[in-house]
């Protein structure tokens, strides 16, 4: 019998099978599969990739072998009580990270502007790959957050939520304005020979749908801390006052953290390579061309920012229903008859 709570135990099993299956394929690529996604070296040395130009035989074996270690691990915590010890939740948070550090990168975001702007032939064919450990570090997380005793995450100070809330509004609109005014034609900080292409009309379109997006970004993360984000408004022609759905905003939310996140930290990666000699540094990293790098730069703390709001977020959403929960069980208490 399962020795968790049902939350946590559907949560362990979901990291389970996710991981019995990653295991399945790297079994698979190691016996000469199709799709091995770490083979690749130029275009992945370039977007940042942290694993590049692995052989498919040895590589296959290594996550086949990391797969049954972490399959133990789901397994006694299934099937054995450790609530005394938080060293399975820690574990979890470990796997968590290691899968977003390890794996995605800047092509995950290239893919992501593609999908939202309907140019599907333009995806990288390996983001599937980078789509489903995500969805693994997503259920590791989630069996490390279920794993936690009750008012293990204290409330933080209302400055400190508001600091990284304010970054995660401002931080996107340094990228934005780099965009819109690429749009019209304002190029500052870019070599004309560089910037030749993307002066062409699509080019500034494409520009200015970036830009207003990353726009739209920051006005809805405005909505992270005020009324209007938690309660339809009143003058809305949809649903108004009718609250917020949580997973609406939290989902959304996440994932662009996510992936912002990982692009990010490619970046820096990227950077560090081309500073150390490993990787030949390409025009678009040159110093007169620092309107085109320096903007990235700001997706790593957006990306930390925006998560870090977006769990503020959660928590206060539950905090309050918690509440409103408890008052009416109090007043349901209250309305009945009392009986000598």
């Amino acid at each position: 019998m399962i020795a968790v709570g049902k939350r946590a135990g559907l949560w362990w099993a979901a990291a389970a099978i996710w991981t019995a299956s990653y295991g399945g394929l790297g079994l698979y690529w190691a016996r000469g599969g199709a799709g091995f996604p770490y083979a690749e070296a130029v275009a992945a040395r370039s977007a940042g990739a942290l694993l590049v130009g692995l052989p498919p035989g040895s590589t296959g074996v290594m996550i086949a072998v990391f797969a049954v270690a972490l399959l133990a691990l789901a397994t006694l915590r299934l099937f054995r009580r450790s609530e005394t010890t938080m060293w399975p939740a820690r574990s979890a948070w470990t796997v968590a990270a290691l899968l977003l550090l390890a794996v995605p990168d800047a092509r995950l975001l290239v893919a992501l502007v593609n999908v939202l702007m309907l140019r599907f032939g333009d995806i990288p064919p390996m983001m599937p790959n980078q789509i489903f450990v995500l969805a693994g570090a997503f259920a590791w997380w989630r069996a490390a957050q279920a794993d936690r005793p009750p008012g293990a995450a204290g409330a933080r100070p209302s400055s400190r939520e508001r600091r990284v809330w304010l970054a995660a509004v401002v931080l996107p609109l340094l990228y934005a304005a780099r965009q819109l005014t690429w749009a019209l034609g304002i190029h500052v900080g870019v070599s004309e020979e560089f910037v030749r292409p993307y002066t062409a009309p699509g080019a500034r379109l494409t520009e200015a749908v970036l830009g207003s997006m990353t726009v739209a970004g920051a006005l809805l993360t405005l909505g992270l801390r005020q009324k209007w984000g938690s309660r339809v408004p009143r003058w809305s022609p949809i649903l108004p006052c009718r609250p917020v759905p949580v997973l609406l905003v939290v989902i959304p939310g996440g994932l662009a953290a996510i992936i912002l996140s990982a692009a990010g930290l490619s970046i820096y990666r990227g950077l560090l390579s081309m500073a150390l000699g490993l990787t030949p540094a390409g025009p678009s990293a040159a110093l007169e061309n620092w309107a085109v790098w320096l903007p990235t730069l700001a997706w790593l703390p957006w990306g930390l920012a925006l998560g870090i709001a977006t769990m503020d977020y959660h928590r206060r959403r539950r905090a309050t229903a918690s509440r409103l929960s408890l008052q009416a069980g109090s007043q349901a208490l209250d309305e009945q008859p009392q009986h000598r």
